[in-house]
């Protein structure tokens, strides 16, 4: 692995040079690629149509090069073709195996990085690149007024994002999509300064959220009703 590492891994995570078998029962695997080291393979006709939908350059490569990884690992561990793996979309557009013995999984991109998790049971993941922005602002239209809050005291970029991913994981994890979920969904620090795991609330369900930092002010994050005993951490920049 390369030391991309920023922070140290936090201690859930076990360093693994690659992704050399699907997750466990208690397991779970974090793949990071950046896109353009991604190969192209090839892709059933719904994805491609898909692809040709998204006008903009980047984020068609950006889907493109997620699935391309996606379906290269679990190639890999099914001994399937990549074209043969059977992607669908529940109602809120979150894909999922149609074959029952793949793992649950999660895929997030930002600028040239994508970001991939597996597990046996459902997971979320988001990264995001820190950027310049209206902290109050948007902490008052997306976050409860606890996080709001804490965001104003703060008023720290890095705060922000380390939030968002966890808060945006625990959803992608839910599946029911932002839309649905941005009302009912809040976060409990761990402590008084907002360090460590962060737990966000969907309704009556708690997910625990994982956050790291890379180099390059990339955030990310990785949600889990029930923190795997074993996490595989993969980064193949």
């Amino acid at each position: 692995m390369k030391s991309t590492i920023l922070e140290k891994i936090p201690e859930y995570f076990s360093a693994s040079a690659i992704p050399y078998a699907p997750p466990g029962e208690d397991e779970a695997v974090i793949v990071i690629a950046n896109k353009d080291d991604i190969k192209a393979l090839k892709l059933p006709p719904d994805e491609l149509w898909r692809a040709e939908k998204i006008t903009h350059f980047e984020s068609r490569n950006r889907y493109l090069a997620g699935r391309y990884i996606l379906r290269s690992i679990l190639s890999q561990w099914s001994g399937l073709n990549p074209e043969n793996i059977q992607l669908a979309l529940n109602s809120a557009g979150k894909p999922y195996f149609l074959q029952t013995n793949m793992p649950c999984f999660s895929l997030s991109h930002t600028d040239d990085v994508i970001a991939v998790v597996f597990a046996s049971k459902p997971v979320g993941i988001d990264v995001e690149r820190e950027r310049e922005l209206d902290i109050p602002a948007l902490s008052r239209r997306f976050f409860s007024q606890v996080e709001a809050d804490f965001l104003a005291s703060s008023n720290s970029v890095g705060d922000f994002f380390r939030l968002w991913c966890c808060r945006e994981a625990a959803i992608k994890g839910d599946g029911r999509g932002l839309a649905a979920l941005l009302g009912s969904t809040t976060a409990e620090f761990s402590d008084s300064t907002g360090e460590g795991d962060i737990l966000v609330v969907i309704e009556d369900a708690v997910w625990r959220a994982i956050p790291w930092k890379l180099r390059g002010a990339m955030h990310g994050a990785v949600a889990f009703q029930h923190v795997p005993s074993v996490i595989r951490w993969c980064d193949l920049r």
